[in-house]
């Protein structure tokens, strides 16, 4: 979870096609963006599934751990790193101008 101006922001991966019967692991990260931690309205994708390259770290079926965000206060850009398991364990990362959107 991030904070900044009044407003919450909460991280997680997609899970709307997992299923147990695929192997779909992650459907890209979703934000949600809330001011009482009480009503949380959906912000869409902060990252994209990747669904033409099986080698992209955003591909369905890479196991990805929970997103990790922070504002890097020497270039005031978000930043969001993830940690990759399994078989090909790497990190990614990412940055944005916003805390919506990588």
């Amino acid at each position: 979870m991030y904070y900044e101006d009044g407003v919450y922001y909460w991280y997680g991966e997609n899970k709307e096609h997992t299923d147990g019967k695929n192997e779909v692991w992650t459907w890209g990260i979703k934000v949600y963006s809330s001011t009482d931690l009480y009503n949380w309205q959906d912000r869409g994708f902060l990252i994209q599934p990747v669904l033409d390259d099986p080698n992209a770290s955003m591909f369905p079926t890479k196991r990805i751990d929970r997103p990790h965000i922070l504002k890097c206060p020497s270039t005031g850009k978000y930043v969001c790193w993830i940690k990759l398991s399994g078989p090909e364990a790497a990190f990614t990362i990412w940055q944005a101008g916003r805390p919506t959107l990588c």
